[in-house]
């Protein structure tokens, strides 16, 4: 019996689309305290060190919730019969 990977290519795109979509994230963040600072709110501006730290940890935590839902990619076994002639 063997066991190979389905498509670990596709395992690997999601977990880096999940990477990429954190990232996101933590930019829309910025996003979001640049635009409550500029219409009057008492919210700090982050610095580039503040931003880099929001950006990365939103990244960490997507990729641990992909990792959680799909731990490794799927296995595929297949079965090898063997047979002899008398």
């Amino acid at each position: 019996m063997g066991t190979r990977f389905k498509d670990p290519k596709a395992w690997l795109y999601g977990l880096f689309s999940g990477v990429i979509g954190g990232g996101a994230t933590g930019g829309s963040a910025f996003i979001g305290t640049l635009a409550a600072h500029s219409a009057g709110a008492d919210v700090p501006i982050l610095s580039v060190k503040q931003l880099g730290i929001v950006i990365a940890s939103s990244a960490i935590i997507s990729a641990l919730a992909y990792l959680k839902q799909s731990p490794l990619p799927p296995v595929e076994t297949t079965d090898t019969t063997f047979t002899t002639k008398p």
